[in-house]
């Protein structure tokens, strides 16, 4: 009947908000992992090797808060704070990434990678586990696949858009 989606998933108030805050995390994840390297590319000059290694401020800031994230939860059992202030974060660092241009200093700028792959790092975890604790047994396997197919739709979208902002710029 429902291939893809069970619809009565999304009377789960919390999957859909699970759902729903991936779909806009993945959105701008993509956004800044695709489009960072090319802005250092060609507004610094830098090499393809070069610019990889500038996303290592992102990418640790990802790494760390996200087993810091999936350690406390489990920990815990608490999730909302961890994850509404990591949505928080995320949306400022995408919000100060949003401002360089070619004069930001290179230290400034990994600071705001920084931030925000802080942010990024807990949804990539956190969301799963609340996914998973939310929904009935029988619906395990097909909300965390529609999780993940929610996050590869945002993060497609976010890449369309983005892409057509830095093409006009």
């Amino acid at each position: 009947k429902e291939p893809i989606v069970p619809l009565d998933l999304f009377r789960n108030r919390v999957y859909t908000v699970s759902i729903l805050a991936t779909f806009l995390a993945a959105f701008g994840f993509f956004a800044a992992i695709v489009f960072l390297p090319r802005w250092f590319q060609f507004v610094k000059g830098v090499s393809p090797t070069q610019s990889g290694l500038q996303m290592l401020a992102l990418l640790a800031g990802v790494i760390l808060s996200s087993i810091v994230s999936g350690a406390m939860i489990s920990r815990t059992g608490r999730y909302k704070a961890i994850i509404v202030g990591s949505l928080a974060l995320m949306s400022l660092g995408l919000w100060l990434l949003t401002h360089i241009d070619h004069t930001t200093e290179m230290p400034l700028l990994w600071v705001w990678m920084f931030i925000t792959g802080v942010g990024i790092g807990p949804t990539l975890a956190a969301f799963t586990i609340v996914v998973q604790s939310a929904v009935p047994f029988d619906k395990l396997g097909v909300a965390t696949s529609n999780l993940t197919f929610f996050r590869q739709v945002g993060g497609s979208i976010g890449l369309a858009i983005v892409g057509t902002i830095f093409g006009q710029v």
